[in-house]
């Protein structure tokens, strides 16, 4: 299996006691992830790799 994920969020505190700047994140991401059956036995193997900014 390889899939992709992206993710954009932005944040943002309101009031007079908001403190926190405003934030946008965008994450993206590539996975793969394989089954090998042996025999009696079943080998697996998954990796991923993201980007965060």
């Amino acid at each position: 299996m390889i899939g992709l994920q992206f993710h954009n969020s932005r944040f943002e505190a309101l009031g007079e006691e908001a403190f926190v700047p405003t934030n946008r994140t965008k994450t993206r991401a590539l996975y793969l992830y394989e089954e090998l059956p042996l025999d009696a036995f079943k080998l697996t193997f998954g990796g991923r790799v993201e980007h965060a900014r």
